[in-house]
């Protein structure tokens, strides 16, 4: 909920620059514009547009209010109301322009340009304040009451308590299976133990979870967390949550809380984020993933930046969250062709490359979360000996990057239509991003 705020504060704030400064545009087309017609187009056939000008500059202005909107429900993955949004705007446009320049030329033709932006940026400002929730400080620490009834209940059988001992439920995440709880001890005292915190992640009903896939979950974070906790590599502490309890119903896992915020989250605001922690962070992450990769061959199914936790401060890095292999898609043939490393970096860049939404206007997010990406490679690249090793790893992981993209929706939507999109955006990024890396190998056995 605090990431919703923070997306309301900047999706205002951009609004209100844009805003200003085409304000500032427009007032120059309203002095100056006559003059500048006259200065580029000499004629009279050009005299006398000034009002013209003004009323098209007006129209950039109130397109340009609407942009941030429109790039907020991208970051949102809601391309069907900016498709929507968009259509109005366009069926608006199109009517006034055939009716106005009927009537009054050219002048009309402004006139139905500026409603038909108008009404494209209003459509898109009710979309986003219609699918963002409301939030503050008081919605930020509310949870549904039956969710809440269902974490206590979880804790309940936990620790085999009957009493609600005062406990405070806080939402922390959500995602399309699950929702991610913090629960603690309003008292300080301990829930559990020593505990006087957890994490429970509760899955929803609607997503009809399968009991023995979120066992499976359970158990891989069980030996996740025997290959790494605690380690200290390359400079960081790594720390996973201790699975300590899965229940059947609700569908749920109690786990013990870890430290650190997303690394995305670090990622697209670029906080002490300098090449030095790229390089670092990216190495120590393959570091210790090559250690549960090699336990027996675990495979990690959902390996990207949301599920790491990172505190640059203290040099710490959290993995919090496993999908387990029976969910991916072409499991069978992983489990055969594949090496769970090349899958799980693969997954990696995949993650990367369709971040398009998230990274819209933000070069430099993506220029970091690419950076790091391309660090992990490498990192992991450089732990193969020979050269036609490393070539053949790197091309089963882009035919495994391939596999990814080919669950990408492709129907006759305004969403599989963007996935169409998405799927020539994101295939262009890995291959450059692969490209780079086979370069620099080529150099390296070149010289060596």
């Amino acid at each position: 909920m605090r990431e919703v705020a923070r997306l309301q504060r900047e999706v205002i704030r951009d609004s209100l620059l844009l805003g200003a400064a085409m304000a500032l545009f427009c007032a120059l087309v309203l002095l100056a514009g006559e003059d500048v017609i006259r200065l580029l187009y000499h004629g009279k056939a050009y005299e006398g547009h000034g009002h013209i000008m003004v009323v098209l500059a007006l129209a950039l202005l109130a397109s340009a209010v609407g942009f941030p909107a429109s790039n907020a429900l991208a970051c949102m993955e809601r391309p069907r109301a900016i498709f929507w949004a968009g259509l109005f705007a366009v069926v608006v446009t199109v009517g006034l322009v055939y009716w106005l320049v009927v009537k009054w030329g050219l002048v009309g033709a402004a006139y139905g340009f500026l409603a038909g932006n108008m009404a494209g940026s209003v459509g898109r400002w009710i979309a986003f304040l219609a699918l963002v929730p409301r939030s503050g400080p008081k919605a930020d620490r509310m949870v549904s009451e039956s969710n809440s009834a269902m974490v206590i209940g979880v804790i309940q059988q936990f620790t085999q308590s009957s009493k609600d001992s005062g406990w405070v439920v806080e939402q922390l995440d959500e995602g399309d299976q699950a929702i991610v709880y913090a629960v603690r001890s309003q008292s300080q005292q301990p829930i559990w133990h020593t505990y006087r915190n957890f994490v429970i992640k509760l899955y929803k009903p609607a997503a009809a979870p399968n009991i023995d896939l979120v066992r499976t979950q359970f158990e891989a974070l069980s030996r996740l967390h025997a290959s790494v906790n605690g380690q200290i590599i390359n400079g960081w502490k790594i720390s996973t949550p201790s699975a300590l309890y899965f229940c059947e119903s609700p569908l749920a896992l109690v786990m013990t809380m870890v430290p650190g915020r997303k690394l995305n989250s670090w990622l697209d605001t670029g906080d002490h984020v300098t090449p030095e922690v790229l390089e670092s962070a990216s190495h120590a992450v393959v570091a210790a993933m090559e250690r549960y990769w090699s336990n027996d061959s675990q495979l990690h199914g959902d390996l990207n930046f949301d599920n790491i936790l990172c505190d640059i401060v203290g040099r710490e890095l959290s993995f919090v969250d496993l999908g387990a292999p029976e969910n991916c898609f072409f499991y069978e043939r992983v489990a055969k062709r594949w090496d769970p490393a090349s899958y799980g970096l693969a997954y990696m860049l995949y993650d990367t490359g369709v971040a398009v939404k998230k990274t819209i206007g933000h070069p430099g997010a993506l220029m970091r979360r690419q950076m790091f990406a391309h660090g992990a490679l490498r990192a992991f690249i450089e732990t193969i000996g020979t050269f036609e090793e490393k070539q053949r790893m790197l091309d089963e992981i882009q035919a495994c990057v391939r596999e990814h993209l080919k669950t990408l929706d492709r129907s006759w939507s305004p969403r599989g239509l963007w996935c169409v999109l998405l799927n020539q955006i994101a295939s262009r990024r890995i291959d450059a991003m692969l490209g780079r890396l086979k370069a620099e190998l080529n150099t390296f056995a070149g010289t060596s």
